[in-house]
This record gives structure tokens, sequence and C-alpha cells, in this order.
């Protein structure tokens, strides 16, 4: 990007623009945009990072939050525990393995068993929102579809919690009742 171009635009409203438009296909593009925005900024300060971080969180822009727990670190911190429990409900054990790389597991302060319970109740809210969206088309090819994904879905997140993380077994029932929904 032609640094002459970056100085008359409002930076902030772009990385807002961009972190709320941030989508898997788009993620190289903005992830440069973003690049040459901050290190081509002398006062981090006026971008506001951590409101485009809140954004990131709510829109689980997983690999904008990597980039800039690598890239803008010490300027802002990414809350690992949140960053770890989000990945976990939403299917992203790549990004759950980065957090435990990067941080400590001791400094995660995460209870496994709370782990393996939120995430067996996201997979079946997420599942029934699935089955009320096509209730009224009832098609028994798309309702079997759903499960099958939620199978796959209990095959990677859940398995790998319970392999990670010391789970104690009431936690397990619990977690197990949740999937029953």
């Amino acid at each position: 990007m032609n640094k002459i171009k970056i100085y008359s635009l409002d930076k902030r409203e772009v990385l807002k623009s961009v972190t709320g438009h941030y989508t898997a296909e788009c993620s190289t593009t903005i992830l440069e945009i973003v690049s040459t925005i901050w290190y081509n900024s002398e006062d981090k300060e006026v971008l506001h990072i951590e409101e485009i971080v809140n954004t990131a969180y709510e829109r689980k822009c997983f690999e904008f939050l990597m980039w800039i727990h690598d890239n803008c670190h010490p300027h802002i911190s990414i809350n690992e525990r949140r960053l770890l429990m989000s990945a976990c409900e939403n299917d992203r054990v790549d990004v759950a393995k980065w957090v435990l790389q990067t941080f400590e597991q001791k400094s995660l302060d995460i209870d496994g068993g709370t782990l393996f319970i939120t995430t067996c109740s996201k997979i079946c809210y997420l599942n029934y929102n699935i089955m009320t969206d096509h209730h009224f088309n009832y098609d028994t090819s798309i309702m079997e579809e759903n499960w099958k994904e939620l199978g796959y879905r209990l095959n990677g997140t859940v398995n790998w919690i319970l392999t990670t993380f010391q789970i104690q077994r009431l936690d397990i029932i619990s977690g197990v009742l949740k999937l029953k929904c």
C-alpha cells in the first residue's frame, strides 16, 4: 500500500470497518491492510486497538486475534482464556492448540471440566438452532447432515478437550447430558 494514501485515511475507521467485514475468504487481504496501518502508525494509541479486539472477539475472527497477539503486544493483550473458550465453543481446535502453545497452560487458569461442559452446551445450542431453523421445512436429509456435523464436532473438539485437560467424571457426565438436548 502506498504510504501517501495511508496518511490521508482515518486509520481507526478503516480498522473498525475491516474487522467488521472479516471473513475467512478475505482474511489475508484484511491482515495486510491491518499490518500496513499498524506498522505505519507512529501513535498506536489513536488506533484504539482494544475496540478492534473486542469486535474481533464478537465476530470470532480467530486468525485476526492471533495476529494481534503476535504483532501488537505489548500495546494490547489478548485474553487467552476467552480466546480458548471461544475457540472450543466454535470447533476451532487449531486455535485452541495455538493458545496452549503460546501461553502457559497454568497461566490460563482454565478448568477443563468447565471448558468441556461449556463446549458441549454450545454445540447443543448450535445444533438446536440448526434444527429449529429447518423445522418448518422438514427435510430428513438436512436433519441427518446436521446430526453428522454434530458428530464430527464431538469427535474433534470434545475429544481434544478430553485428551488435553484433566476432567472429573462428574463434569464428563454433565457435559454428555448437555449433548442430549
